[in-house]
């Protein structure tokens, strides 16, 4: 994944136009994703000055962007998705070659159709004014209290952990 941190519209606007990787082969997954994730986290004053319309604002033409670059490769459809990342705080996004493509994430997938309620989420946790990440979030476990083996119990159970809401859009 590639880090951004965003404590600028002049980043946001840079990301747009980032050059993508679409082989048109499924075997190229993994270039793809290494070459076309995202994670952007963004800096704590800049990310109050935000709104819902500036970051779907982002988003609607950053798709924009992607759906040109794919038509331009011309290696066929792409797919775009876009996600929440709540354990780092980050918005992120990623485009791979083909369309109704197995996403790649270890979880249950609820595919939405508008972007708009994950950019809720991130915006919710993303301008509070204690941290989601900070220290007074965190229950710590000792041995024997409730909820202490948990994670052994879903290593052996193999359902996901959780489920996950992505955008997802075929482009062009």
């Amino acid at each position: 994944m590639n880090p951004a941190h965003i404590d600028s519209k002049k980043i946001l606007e840079e990301l747009i136009n980032v050059d993508i990787l679409i082989t048109g082969n499924s075997t190229d997954q993994l270039k793809e994703l290494y070459y076309n994730t995202w994670g952007m986290s963004f800096d704590r004053e800049f990310i109050k000055t935000l709104t819902l319309q500036d970051i779907n604002d982002f988003v609607t033409e950053l798709i924009e962007n992607r759906s040109q670059q794919v038509s331009d490769i011309n290696k066929g459809p792409a797919t775009f998705y876009l996600w929440y990342e709540e354990k780092s705080v980050c918005l992120c996004f990623d485009i791979l070659s083909g369309a109704n493509i197995t996403l790649p994430f270890r979880c249950q997938i609820n595919t939405i159709s508008t972007p708009v309620p994950i950019i809720q989420e991130f915006l919710k946790d993303a301008q509070v004014e204690i941290h989601p990440l900070h220290f007074q979030n965190f229950t710590f476990l000792k041995p024997g209290d409730p909820g202490w083996d948990e994670f052994d119990k879903d290593e052996d159970n193999n359902t996901p952990e959780w489920i996950l809401d992505v955008y997802v859009t075929t482009l062009p």
